[in-house]
């Protein structure tokens, strides 16, 4: 059985292979950044969406889709993969 987050817990994100985590944490399918803000969401399918935009006013990742969780697995679009880490 695939792990899941569970409702009001916070996960940060490592690189598979990797110690140190990336920058931001999820909660509750939200992605946030920085002082809390809230940057991208995990949609019901798995798709991570990440709002962010670069300084000209487009989006980081094609369409905001920054990659698709599987259960605490994320894959970002360029094939990175992620754990998610309960905090």
């Amino acid at each position: 059985m695939t792990q899941m987050m569970q409702t009001g817990k916070i996960y940060r994100m490592r690189q598979a292979g990797h110690q140190t985590y990336a920058e931001g944490f999820f909660k509750d399918n939200r992605f946030y950044e920085g002082e809390a803000v809230h940057v991208g969401d995990v949609e019901a399918d798995g798709t991570f969406i990440y709002r962010l935009t670069m300084p000209d006013g487009s989006p980081k990742y094609p369409n905001f889709v920054a990659g698709r969780l599987v259960g605490l697995m994320l894959t970002r679009t360029d094939g990175t993969i992620f754990e998610l880490i309960e905090q």
